[in-house]
């Protein structure tokens, strides 16, 4: 659908669930040309693990949050390539651990969420982590509309897995700028941020009785391990500068720990760039006549290791909830240290995708689009307002750093807004 036809239609339908329609009935194919590739995002990884480490005073970097989800089915492969299409110097996959260990691309723990055509009810048939890989590409997914999805070659679109990724991603940054120039090194493109979903996600509790493994470390340790084997299989390195791996701060062990159980699985590139996503209750602080200190010391002491003492640490993204207990004095302290500060800006109606977060709520059918199941996601989850992460100048002078580094629904939306506020200078990623 061209794009003259799209704006005829919102402008007919005068509402905007007809221009959601539109958009995402032009879900790009993941066909891949050297035309589409140098046309699209092209930055320089490791500028970018540099900005996100230590940032400038006159950039925020932008993260695509699931890819270009506005056309194309959440973290799939399409969305992914859309969003590096639309420029983004990070795009942002969740991760999930399939019943022999495959990590996949979703988001939810119950597959319905993204593919609701595969069955009814709370049953074992659709947990993520009692399905074999092959179960979980078969079924069709849905668009952000709740429409069955298809790219502008009419191919049902499908839920993918991260070794898939991996591949059309080489395919592309190989046609970027060539093979040879990367020394097999990917050097260039789009950063990859795997968001490491698991247990401590919302309603995991009700499938943990079943005996599955729904850790988010185990999530980690089987990525990396994923990730080595597709290192082999190619000879190209993607971790010294195009990966990184999110995680809760209380789902990853201590350094030792870590370092311990990376070393077992025998990678020999650079160890993993972390980002860990920490909520206010892990920094909450208790000044009362029984108690006064962090109420979760242990959380504390472990950021504060990690950030001194592990050199490929990018940076905390603070998940921001109101109302309730902010965690902006640590943000501020965090740049004010000259480290960066992560956090996830909403800018549209589905906060968490065409349905609740976890995966777990029935939608009710619209007239032009399917209903979310409540404000639940701009409420209860990590978001905040744009305008408090990245606040305007005040007479040409940015008075508050808070977040260097913003992950959003609606990237162009964001870069905009940087852009108008004097907050994004790429040069310092070119």
């Amino acid at each position: 659908m061209s794009q003259m036809l799209q704006r005829m239609i919102c402008l007919l339908c005068l509402l905007p669930s007809c221009c959601w329609i539109a958009e995402a009935q032009n879900c790009p194919a993941s066909t891949m040309t050297s035309e589409r590739a140098q046309s699209g995002a092209n930055w320089t990884l490791s500028k970018i693990v540099d900005q996100m480490q230590h940032p400038a005073n006159d950039l925020i970097l932008a993260t695509a949050h699931r890819g270009a989800w506005r056309y194309c089915p959440e973290n799939t492969i399409e969305a992914f390539h859309k969003a590096m299409d639309d420029g983004a110097e990070a795009v942002e996959m969740d991760i999930r651990l399939a019943v022999d260990g495959t990590p996949m691309m979703t988001h939810d723990w119950d597959r319905r969420g993204e593919a609701p055509h595969t069955g009814v009810g709370m049953s074992y048939n659709n947990f993520v982590y009692a399905l074999q890989p092959s179960e979980l590409m078969s079924a069709p997914m849905v668009n952000r509309v709740g429409a069955d999805a298809v790219d502008t070659e009419n191919h049902p679109i499908h839920m993918h897995s991260l070794n898939e990724l991996l591949d059309s991603y080489l395919a592309r940054v190989q046609m970027l700028t060539g093979e040879d120039a990367y020394s097999k090194t990917v050097n260039r493109g789009s950063m990859v941020v795997l968001d490491l979903k698991g247990s401590g996600d919302g309603a995991e509790s009700y499938i943990e009785g079943y005996g599955y493994n729904t850790s988010q470390y185990s999530n980690l340790l089987n990525s990396l391990r994923a990730v080595k084997a597709w290192q082999d299989k190619t000879g190209y390195d993607l971790m010294t500068h195009a990966l990184a791996f999110k995680i809760n701060l209380k789902s990853i062990p201590d350094i030792e720990q870590f370092i311990s159980d990376y070393s077992a699985i025998g990678l020999q590139s650079t160890p993993p760039h972390l980002i860990f996503i920490v909520f206010p209750e892990d920094m909450q602080y208790v000044d009362n006549d029984e108690a006064k200190g962090f109420m979760y010391p242990e959380r504390v002491q472990k950021l504060d290791t990690y950030v001194v003492e592990y050199s490929n640490y990018l940076l905390t993204d603070y998940q921001y909830r109101y109302p309730g207990v902010s965690v902006e004095k640590y943000v501020l302290e965090t740049r004010q240290n000259g480290r960066g500060a992560g956090g996830f800006a909403s800018t549209n109606a589905f906060p968490e995708g065409n349905r609740d977060s976890d995966g777990t709520c029935s939608l009710s059918s619209g007239l032009f689009v399917r209903i979310p199941c409540g404000p639940q996601a701009l409420q209860k989850f990590a978001t905040s307002a744009l305008e408090f992460m990245a606040p305007p100048r005040v007479n040409g002078v940015q008075v508050i750093q808070r977040a260097s580094s913003i992950t959003t629904d609606w990237y162009e939306n964001l870069v905009n807004y940087l852009s108008v506020i004097g907050m994004r200078n790429t040069e310092h990623i070119r």
